[in-house]
């Protein structure tokens, strides 16, 4: 005679076995957390990107003066509003004034030459005719990165990256052509 029991026993080893509530929020909690930390991470990338972006607008509009008043033998100006993101490209002949804003809220915060420093207002940097300026630089900053220094040769354009305004300030005191004393 069949059995009348119709009532079904688990055990431990069954497949149909589900996850306990405890067990669901472990995942929840383990999957959280791997997001979070890969927000971060993205996050910082992000920023990294950004700055390196800017960098390479500074170089690219710095770059791009020299080059047209070398070939058109016109001085042109770089202004930069200071704690800004502005830059600003004026040439001697038809060309319209362009402004440049720098990615990432990266902002120029402090400009140096040999002979001019300045964290407000708005600086100019003089290039000649040869496609030559003094050198000069600027110090970029974004929110939560430490800023950093972009330094300019002058005859030649080269730009360096630095963190130690010092070392900035001797390669400036370097760059400048040594006077014969008055006595």
């Amino acid at each position: 005679m069949p059995s009348l029991n119709t009532h079904r026993h688990f055990s431990a080893h069954s497949p149909t076995r589900g996850m306990t509530l405890i067990e669901l929020l472990v995942v929840i909690t383990i999957i959280g957390l791997i997001a979070a930390v890969a927000t971060v991470r993205l996050t910082g990338l992000t920023g990294r990107a950004r700055r390196q972006q800017a960098i390479e607008q500074m170089s690219f509009v710095d770059a791009g003066l020299r080059d047209r008043s070398s070939r058109f033998a016109e001085p042109a100006t770089l202004q930069l509003e200071m704690n800004s993101s502005t830059l600003r490209r004026e040439s001697a002949g038809d060309e319209p004034q362009r402004d440049v804003v720098l990615a990432g809220n990266v902002r120029v915060t402090h400009f140096l030459s040999a002979t001019r420093e300045a964290s407000t207002g708005l600086v100019s940097v003089e290039f000649s005719s040869r496609g030559t300026s003094d050198t000069y630089a600027v110090e970029l900053s974004a929110p939560g990165r430490t800023p950093q220094w972009l330094l300019f040769a002058g005859l030649t354009g080269q730009r360096t990256l630095l963190e130690d305004e010092r070392e900035v300030q001797e390669i400036l005191q370097a760059s400048q052509p040594e006077r014969p004393d008055a006595g």
